[in-house]
């Protein structure tokens, strides 16, 4: 099935941004005399939004989370792009999206100020119609940010795709009747979500065009 526009999570989708996400959560814990934690742990921690990922990390300790959270945020911009780049295909994928005239928008839970930041940072934001943090319409799996983008579309469900590596991804688009797709490769799991696809690299996208 070829489909008349795609949306796409962010973090773990489309780009690996797990190292400085996880450098940032551990320049926190250091700034409050906690020891690291590695790599994997903290991957597991992302997907619900930047106050969901401070709040994972410092669970069992004495820290508020709610007053961590801007500090975090600090380090993260700090460090945003310094290890942080596309999947492999992603960016020819987007190109020949933009060739074709195919609307791609970015949905993510990331905030709205670091998502921007970042696609500044790489110079990615012409790929893209619209660039969505959960500000305005909401943290994945609420679908409100997904039946946003299919009214500012003027598309119905079924001509949408919705590309993500986590199970809030996928609970968004089942809940508005969208196809989704899985990427294995990302830091979520599907948990009880039900994609229609499940990919092992972004190069088979190419499939649906």
């Amino acid at each position: 099935m070829k489909y008349k526009a795609f949306i796409f999570d962010l973090d773990g989708t489309l780009v690996n941004s797990s190292l400085d996400l996880a450098n940032a959560v551990n320049e926190l814990r250091i700034h409050y005399k906690l020891q690291e934690l590695d790599l994997k742990t903290i991957l597991s921690y992302i997907g619900n939004g930047a106050s969901k990922l401070v709040e994972r990390s410092f669970k069992g300790t004495e820290v508020d989370p709610k007053k961590a959270l801007q500090l975090f945020l600090n380090f993260y911009e700090e460090g945003i792009y310094n290890e942080t780049d596309f999947y492999p295909h992603v960016e020819d994928f987007l190109k020949e999206l933009k060739e074709r005239q195919i609307p791609a928008i970015i949905l993510t839970n990331k905030p709205q100020k670091m998502t921007d930041i970042l696609i500044e940072k790489m110079n990615a934001a012409h790929y893209f119609q619209y660039i969505f943090g959960p500000d305005k319409y909401g943290k994945k799996p609420d679908p409100s940010g997904l039946k946003k983008c299919l009214e500012l579309l003027d598309l119905t469900a079924k001509d949408v795709l919705m590309v993500g590596d986590h199970h809030t991804d996928i609970f968004a688009a089942n809940e508005s009747g969208v196809d989704s797709v899985y990427l294995t490769y990302g830091f979520g799991t599907t948990g009880e979500s039900k994609p229609d696809y499940s990919f092992d690299s972004f190069k088979e996208l190419f499939r649906f065009l």
